[in-house]
């Protein structure tokens, strides 16, 4: 029975093999190299496998494409760390000449008052409370209901002790 069937289907069975290991070829070679060690006897065989990873030695193009993918990634992250360093710094120094701007504006005699009063509250809503704090609350003082109409229009600009002071001395 099995003769004839080996018989009639042999050569279709040998194309199905060969078509098998062409389309493996890869795979099948790569398992083969890493055969440690087989052992035939009479109950069967026995194939013992180097299991060590062989990523960095990986002749696969797949494995290639992925080392690459790698390096490109690892690449494209420090540029981007690098990128993301520099906008820090340069948003730093756009804010220190924005501090600096407003200062210039709050000192300058020539400006508007609406305009001085402005860029006070905005330099001590931005949390610098130094000597320019108390010319701001001082010049807030003297100017009462122009405080009063910018806090309105701009919420963000209200400043605690400006306020504290107007809720004491009405």
């Amino acid at each position: 029975m099995i003769g004839q069937f080996w018989g009639q289907y042999s050569v279709h069975i040998l194309i199905g093999f060969m078509f098998l290991f062409l389309m493996f070829r890869d795979n099948i070679s790569r398992r083969l190299k890493k055969i440690k060690r087989g052992k035939i006897g009479t109950t069967g065989f026995e194939i013992e496998f180097d299991n060590t990873s062989d990523s960095a030695n990986c002749d696969h193009p797949i494995c290639n494409k992925h080392i690459q993918v790698d390096t490109k990634l690892n690449n494209d992250y420090k540029a981007v760390c690098e990128i993301k360093e520099t906008l820090d710094k340069l948003v730093k120094v756009v804010d220190e000449i924005a501090i600096d701007q407003l200062k210039l504006v709050f000192y300058n005699k020539e400006m508007s008052e609406p305009e001085r009063l402005i860029a006070g509250l905005r330099y001590v809503s931005r949390g610098h409370n130094h000597k320019m704090g108390d010319d701001v609350f001082e010049f807030a003082k003297t100017h009462i209901p122009m405080y009063q109409s910018a806090i309105t229009a701009a919420p963000s600009l209200r400043v605690q002790r400006i306020d504290d002071w107007l809720t004491r001395n009405r």
